[in-house]
């Protein structure tokens, strides 16, 4: 996140981060506030939201990224089928590809 906001831009790190930041912020001071004053439970803290923003971001860049791994390698495997040199055959070289074989319904249609 900072080193998004040191370049001048802004992504959804930058966005959690300042989400989490000001839940924990807002819950330091509610709890000062509420020690400072002698009231117990005075203010409602928000420290787990905190926490469970960043378990979730976490948890999602750890899916994707397994995700992208698990494509990367199917396409490695797709690659490696194909094979080294190929054939070409002109249309109407080999029998029944192509050629005239008295089907002419079939095709038309």
């Amino acid at each position: 996140a900072f080193g998004a906001l040191s370049h001048g831009s802004s992504n959804m790190d930058v966005l959690v981060a300042l989400g989490s930041s000001a839940a924990y912020g807002y819950s330091v001071v509610t709890v000062a506030v509420a020690v400072s004053y002698g009231e117990e439970g005075g203010g409602q803290a928000c420290f787990e939201t905190a926490s469970m923003l960043i378990t979730f971001i976490l948890l999602g860049k750890y899916l994707e990224a397994s995700a992208k791994r698990k494509t990367s390698e199917a396409l490695s495997k797709l690659v490696s089928l194909v094979p080294p040199t190929a054939l070409l055959c002109p249309p109407g070289s080999l029998p029944g590809a192509g050629g005239d074989d008295g089907d002419e319904a079939a095709r038309s249609v």
